[in-house]
């Protein structure tokens, strides 16, 4: 008797994590099965001037025949990205078409979604940082460390100074929430004497933007929009992990 190779769809939140991060997970995850289906969700019109956002991601896209989902923000506060992502991937199970899902993001928004899937006796992988949440992490069937990737080159940059991470917490104590705007973030730094683009000399950062992007064992971001034109007035807000 045959035994049939697993069938997998890799869901991947662009908005949580670097398209840098990706390229050696989707190799790992050849070793589960077989992949079917690949989609890459998020607000692919933001920032195009970052290497790390928009243009590095439809690159990588196109280099690795993965479909992009543009997710725009239609309402201020609202994720976008992971409510489609969780339709798609629930309009995905109920074809029963898929053996197995793989969801690379740290985000435990997506935990209900990973409980949903294994109820209907699916397989679920997470990829995430170290830093993942351990309500996602447990549950899931496996949960598969990005820095921890068989010859992973393209993980996560190299640590920032000890210095400057422990003064993190500091620098967002007046936040709302945890949260701060990209731009009063960037006031922060600046007024405590810290040049994001030297922090680390192994790495270059062209923008604020994609120094929080390619640090995401560090920070997490979201979009929102600002004012009524919901096409244009996007803007970044980090927190810490």
């Amino acid at each position: 008797m045959s035994i049939s190779t697993p069938r997998l769809a890799v869901l991947i939140d662009s908005d949580n994590i670097s398209y840098r991060n990706v390229g050696n997970v989707l190799n790992k995850l050849k070793n589960y099965g077989e992949i079917t289906l690949k989609r890459a969700y998020g607000d692919f019109t933001i920032h195009e001037d970052c290497p790390g956002s928009k243009k590095g991601w439809k690159e990588f896209c196109n280099r690795n025949a993965i479909n992009m989902i543009q997710t725009s923000q239609y309402r201020e506060g609202k994720n976008t990205t992971d409510i489609t992502l969780t339709i798609q991937a629930m309009t995905m199970l109920y074809s029963d078409l898929y053996d197995g899902f793989c969801i690379i993001s740290s985000d435990s928004d997506f935990t209900p979604l990973v409980m949903a899937l294994k109820e209907r006796n699916k397989k679920v992988y997470i990829v995430g940082n170290k830093q993942t949440p351990s309500p996602l992490k447990k549950a899931c069937n496996q949960f598969i460390s990005i820095e921890d990737s068989e010859n992973n080159t393209t993980a996560t940059s190299p640590s920032l100074p000890k210095g400057f991470l422990k003064k993190l917490p500091e620098l967002f104590q007046n936040s709302q929430d945890g949260w701060l705007s990209a731009a009063a973030f960037g006031k922060i730094l600046k007024d405590a004497n810290y040049d994001y683009k030297r922090l680390n000399p192994e790495t270059s950062y062209g923008t604020l933007s994609e120094f929080i992007r390619q640090n995401t064992n560090i920070f997490k971001y979201k979009m929102k929009v600002t004012g009524n034109d919901t096409s244009n007035n996007k803007n970044m807000y980090v927190s810490l992990r």
